[in-house]
């Protein structure tokens, strides 16, 4: 599914670090894929295939995404930190052909490379972190692949409580960078579900997801999105999601797959 850091992305690797007792690396390789007409006459269809590094360990986690990204539509969705950038009536990217209402093109190349300091608060119970992350302005604005522009974000995780069936939550704020020719709104976003884990190394989960607008007269993101991760052994696992939108900011639907080794 094409999310970056919050919504179920930040409660599976909640899931798995909450109950850990000792330092871990992770190496992931995804693809990502999302679809949807955002309120406008276009498709837009967001794929990316990434690859990802996290160290996380009982104080501190830190995490570098790159991606590798596909957009076809008409430069009126681009992707973002927190999800995709619906520009609505606005209109859309000008060096993407001009904007909304040029037709269709697809469009590929280096996406937004991410990066994630975070800090494990001590708790006797559960799981809390406090994380800063920047979307470093790699993807090309002229090609539709990002905004171009670095952008940062605070946010806070919570898994209170380490039992069968368990909370999550995920709030945040993202300071977005503006463009020569756009100005980007900084939003607050949030997350909130549950999370289900098997005696057999499965867990699953399902959230609400919500982000402000980001762009001025745009549409929020609301979405409902859930995962399941198997946990072959000690060192693989497989991770299936999938989304589905509940306003014009947000995909009709998506899908996502992410082979996870541990060492």
């Amino acid at each position: 599914m094409n999310v970056t850091h919050f919504s179920l992305a930040a409660a599976m690797a909640m899931a798995a670090t909450a109950p850990a007792t000792h330092a871990e690396t992770r190496f992931t390789a995804g693809y990502d894929y999302s679809s949807g007409d955002y309120g406008q006459a276009v498709t837009t269809e967001i794929e990316t295939a990434y690859a990802q590094w996290q160290s996380l360990g009982d104080t501190w986690s830190f995490s570098l995404k790159v991606p590798w990204i596909r957009v076809t539509g008409d430069g009126t969705v681009v992707p973002g930190l927190t999800g995709p950038v619906s520009f609505g009536e606005t209109g859309g990217l000008p060096g993407f052909g001009g904007g909304a209402g040029t037709g269709t093109t697809t469009r590929s190349g280096l996406g937004d490379v991410t990066a994630s300091v975070g800090y494990v608060l001590p708790a006797r119970h559960g799981f809390y972190e406090v994380s800063a992350w920047v979307k470093l302005g790699t993807a090309d604005p002229d090609q539709g692949l990002g905004t171009g522009e670095n952008d940062y974000s605070l946010q806070f995780d919570a898994v209170p409580g380490s039992g069968g069936i368990t909370p999550f939550l995920t709030a945040g704020y993202t300071v977005t960078g503006d463009s020569s020719g756009i100005t980007y709104e900084d939003t607050a976003y949030a997350s909130v579900g549950l999370m289900v884990r098997g005696r057999d190394g499965a867990t699953a989960g399902i959230g609400y997801d919500w982000r402000e607008a980001a762009v001025a007269g745009g549409p929020e993101l609301r979405q409902v999105s859930g995962f399941v991760e198997w946990r072959a052994n000690g060192a693989w696992s497989l991770a299936l999601s999938g989304l589905v939108g509940l306003s014009d900011g947000a995909p009709d639907y998506g899908f996502g797959l992410a082979l996870v080794h541990r060492n």
